[in-house]
């Protein structure tokens, strides 16, 4: 959870260098729930030309949203703890 907290800083940090027509913000989330979707606004973004072959390979792989384990890997106080110090990130990207 520090790790993502830091990680989401350095993102914000970097989009502040860029115009925003060079990056494409692809929510974890998002991305393991509708796979295909995501991948095909990313081509467009890219500039590339969509493929059916690689949709295909991409309906191979069975993606899951692995946002849980943080609560079945910590204990209660330790969930409390990281709720605590990520409070305000997690309020910013719709976690709360």
């Amino acid at each position: 959870g520090i790790e993502w907290k830091i990680m989401m800083d350095a993102f914000e940090e970097a989009k502040k260098e860029i115009s925003k027509t060079q990056y494409l913000v692809v929510r974890y989330e998002n991305l393991v729930k509708s796979p295909i979707e995501i991948f095909k606004e990313v081509i467009k973004f890219i500039d590339l030309p969509y493929s059916k072959i690689f949709e295909k390979r991409i309906k191979r792989y069975n993606l899951k949203n692995m946002n849980y384990k943080w609560k079945k890997d910590l204990t209660p106080y330790q969930r409390k703890i990281l709720n605590e110090v990520l409070k305000t990130h997690l309020e910013k990207y719709g976690y709360l």
